[in-house]
Order: structure tokens, then sequence, then C-alpha cells
């Protein structure tokens, strides 16, 4: 918050309009009725009446949201807008790469700490584990001046398709490799670099397709969809995981076939993304600001 404060300029876009606490609530619940019943789901049971009841009613309540919210002046989330195809399908990527970046949190941690009784699992510490899985934060953070040039040269898309190729390749080898560290080391690290390049290319997919006065707004839609991605992969692993155990002595321990299944499922989701990605427009129309006026600018 100090280096914020001190460093980053602030912003002088002044639009006026007031904030839509009544959109801000109906938002929250119809999320939070979603993302319970997806994440909780199996634990309640799927047809149970809370998961059902949440699901249901989560839906029933982000529909009436929307309605009210293409009502209403100063809009949370401007849906016109979040309805374009650049944002929409941005979105719709974003998902599948909430869901590979969550299926390394999600499943290599289990790998790695898992008995070693059955050759499955690796037997290492939590500390041990968690510097396995550091790679994936630091290649990310080293991507991303990497990944702004590029964007810059060639267009965030060809970054966002770029990303999304290097996932599908990083599951695809986990399918077979994934029996000693150096293998989850490997395998961490490319998924960090091709998130790097998802991550550093989708906010300037939205940017520049949005008026100035939605950039917040329609870069938070984004962040809500990727969490999407994240909640679904994390009960999609515990399902798939809690239906391929072997109990040796005291403990059940998950089958190589548990993690084939999710690195499959996690490189299939990251190509989707992909097809995704190839649909958003090459070109389009940047928006940009003159004094108080919004004027539209044709991309060159």
């Amino acid at each position: 918050m100090i280096l914020v404060a001190s460093i980053i300029p602030v912003s002088t876009l002044r639009v006026g309009g007031h904030f839509d606490f009544v959109g801000a609530v109906g938002f929250a619940i119809g999320l939070i009725g979603i993302l319970l019943a997806i994440s909780e789901g199996s634990e309640w049971g799927w047809a149970s009446p809370t998961t059902l009841g949440l699901l249901v009613g989560g839906v029933a309540v982000l529909v009436a949201w929307a309605f009210i919210e293409l009502r209403t002046t100063d809009a949370l989330v401007d849906l016109r807008v979040a309805a374009r195809r650049p944002v929409l399908l941005t979105n719709l990527a974003s998902i599948s790469v909430g869901f590979a970046f969550f299926i390394t949190t999600a499943a290599l941690p289990v790998l790695l700490e898992a008995p070693t009784t059955t050759g499955v699992g690796l037997g290492q510490t939590l500390i041990v584990s968690s510097l396995c899985l550091m790679p994936l934060g630091l290649v990310m953070f080293v991507t991303s001046p990497v990944a702004a040039r590029l964007s810059n040269a060639q267009g965030p898309r060809t970054s966002l398709i770029l990303g999304g190729l290097i996932i599908t390749f990083a599951f695809a080898i986990a399918i077979w490799l994934h029996s000693y560290l150096w293998h989850i080391i490997l395998v961490s690290t490319i998924v960090g670099l091709g998130v790097g390049f998802a991550y550093a290319a989708m906010p300037t997919l939205i940017m520049r397709v949005v008026p100035p006065t939605e950039t917040a707004a329609a870069n938070g839609l984004k962040s809500v969809m990727r969490t999407h991605g994240s909640t679904a992969a994390a009960t999609l692993v515990r399902l798939i995981i809690s239906s391929h155990l072997v109990v040796s002595g005291s403990d059940a321990i998950p089958t190589t076939e548990a993690f084939r299944i999710i690195f499959a499922m996690g490189s299939g989701v990251a190509i989707v993304g992909v097809i995704v990605a190839v649909f958003i427009p090459r070109r389009g129309c940047e928006y940009g600001t003159t004094a108080n006026m919004r004027v539209i600018v044709p991309e060159r």
C-alpha cells in the first residue's frame, strides 16, 4: 500500500456518478450461492437440497441482477460492454487459465506429500513441497515484462494463445512425468511460464476495447470469471482424487490414474481456452478520452 501510494500516479479520469450498492450486494449474493454449491457439492451431495438450492438460487439472483443492471444508470458492471465479443471471449479464456493455474495448487501438493508406500506419492514435507512449487510464481514474475513486449510487438491475443499452448504442453507431459521431484518442478515451471503470458495479455485485451470509465469493472469481471475456473478446478480435482484411492495401512492414497486424468483434464481445458482465444478479434477499436468527451480511435 505504501509503494502504491508513493509511486503510482493518481488517475486523472473522473466521471462522476455513484457506487452501485444494490448491484454489488446482488452480485455478491449470486456468486456466493454458485461458488458454495460448486465447491461444497461433493461433500453435501450434488442432489442435496442445500446444493441445489444454492445453485438455483444463485443463478436466479444473477438473472434478476442482470435485469436490474441493464436498467441502472451507473451500473456496477456494464453488461452491454461485457457482451462485446473481445471482452466476452477474453473472459471465457480466463476461465481456462484460472482452471489450469489452480490444478497445480490443488493436485501437485497432494502428489508431493502423499506417502510412498504405493509408489505414487513422493512423501515430501510441506516445506519441500512448497519449494518445489515456488518456481511457478517466480517464472510468472519474470515472464511478465517479456509477455508485455510480445504483446506490444504482436498483440496481446498472441500472448494469450502462446500462454494457453504452453499450459497445454505442460499438462500433456505431466501425464507421464510425475514420478520424481524434478518432474514436478519442471511441470510447475512450465505452467508458470504459460500463466505469465496469459495473465499479462488478458487485461490489455479488455482495456483496449472498453471505455476508460469501464476498465476497472471489466477487469474485475475477468477476475471473477477466473475465480470460477479455479473453483471448478478444485472441485473436479477433489472428485477425481476421492474416486481413485488405494488404501495402504491407515492411509488412503490417490492412484497414478487419478493424476493422469487430472493432468489430461487440465491440458484439455487449456486447449479449449486456446481455441476461444483464436476467435478474439485481432483488430478492433480502441477507446480514448479527449478532455471530458469519449472518442473512439481506430486501431492502427
